[in-house]
């Protein structure tokens, strides 16, 4: 989980608790940005594993105090952090001698951790989007801890469309596998949107959003707002296709129940990631609009506008369980590839492989997954590492 300390008088976020970790460690990129001298670091004679495929030589320690949670039921400890050159998305990493300390019990579920305090129990909540940005960063860091570049091929641009040529990311792949895997991705093109009008949209057969609306709720008319020239014309482009917007679903979401489906934990999709020489990452165009809405619940969106009313037809952003709906699809429609071939966070995919001659059949066994389900990607969000 991704939580926010105070650090040397500094709130620090990104701050990863790993429980399987023996050491707390801090980063030399976030040393420096502390305002810390090297001629405090205090000699280490040992050598780190698993921040990489060798051991680790550290730069030193430092003892600093780390202060979690605020007001009266905070916790200040001395720690001593072994602080090493390697490229992270984290700036620190807590590890089981600061748990101990605080004898914090860590809830993967609840997605929380806690520790008792003079003033009683202290509650830490983990940060979901800080933490989903930080895996995707940590995607691209596995196997390459000291930052070299890396090689990289990328779809994406409007202007693809016509030539289909993937743009070039960093270095170079080695040998033919650029030109092949160009080729793969200009026989896949139909499998890439780039407008709302290139998607045929998930079969209804498959997944379908409804809304669990409490039995007597009473539909509720928000006022009217007014929209100045360039907002209306945003709206018009939206409905147009061109543009995404968000409608306040405040009180359609008080009147619905939360769905318990889960969502994967982050955590464990970056370690399950990790080892791997080919990472491709694919992120679905427009993913929650490419799930239809059930019919009858279809007028419980509708929304007004300036020049008419409209309602939605496919699944919002917005909707309370709209995340949980994406989830519950990708879980049914990959079934066969999780964990041994694929991660998925919600719209973001990640294909993992471990040789260059299977890099191309892996990719084909999910392509023709997405063909066959009447998915779409989105190519400005689509990169082969």
């Amino acid at each position: 989980m991704v939580i926010t300390v105070i650090l040397a008088n500094a709130n620090l976020h990104r701050t990863l608790v790993d429980q399987g970790s023996s050491a707390d460690i801090l980063f030399k990129s976030t040393f420096d940005k502390l305002g810390l001298q090297d001629k405090e670091l205090k000699a280490y004679p040992n050598s780190l594993f698993g921040l990489g495929d060798t051991p680790i030589q550290p730069l030193g320690y430092i003892s600093l105090h780390t202060t979690l949670e605020k007001g009266t039921r905070s916790r200040t400890l001395n720690t001593d952090y072994i602080v090493v050159n390697v490229s992270s998305a984290y700036n620190a990493l807590i590890g089981r001698t600061i748990l101990n300390q605080l004898a914090a019990v860590v809830s993967t579920p609840y997605l929380c951790m806690k520790f008792p305090t003079l003033e009683g129990i202290a509650t830490i909540k983990r940060d979901q989007k800080l933490a989903r940005r930080c895996y995707n960063e940590s995607l691209n860091l596995k196997g390459n801890p000291r930052g070299e570049e890396i090689n990289t091929i990328e779809l994406g641009g409007v202007q693809v469309r016509e030539e289909l040529h993937p743009q070039p990311k960093g270095a170079i792949l080695r040998g033919d596998l650029k030109e092949t895997l160009i080729q793969f991705l200009k026989n896949n093109a139909d499998l890439f949107a780039w407008k709302a009008t290139d998607m045929p949209g998930i079969d209804p057969k498959l997944m379908c959003h409804k809304l669990a609306v409490y039995p007597g709720s009473w539909p509720v008319q928000q006022k009217h707002r007014k929209l100045g020239p360039e907002r209306s014309q945003a709206v018009e482009e939206q409905l147009n296709g061109k543009w995404r917007m968000c409608t306040d679903y405040t009180d359609l979401n008080k009147a619905c129940p939360k769905d318990p489906y889960p969502l994967p934990n982050i955590d464990t999709l970056v370690d399950a990631s990790s080892g791997y020489k080919y990472l491709s990452i694919m992120d679905a165009y427009l993913g929650y609009n490419q799930i239809p809405l059930y019919p009858p619940d279809q007028e419980k969106t509708s929304f007004l506008t300036p020049k008419a009313n409209y309602c939605y037809i496919v699944m919002p952003f917005g909707l309370k369980n709209a995340g949980a709906t994406y989830q519950r699809l990708m879980n049914k429609v990959f079934a066969d590839l999780i964990r041994k071939l694929m991660e998925f966070y919600v719209d973001d995919m990640l294909v993992k492989t471990q040789s260059e001659e299977s890099l191309l059949s892996d990719l084909a066994k999910v392509f023709d997954t997405i063909r066959k389900d009447r998915m779409r990607l989105n190519p400005a969000n689509c990169t082969s590492r």
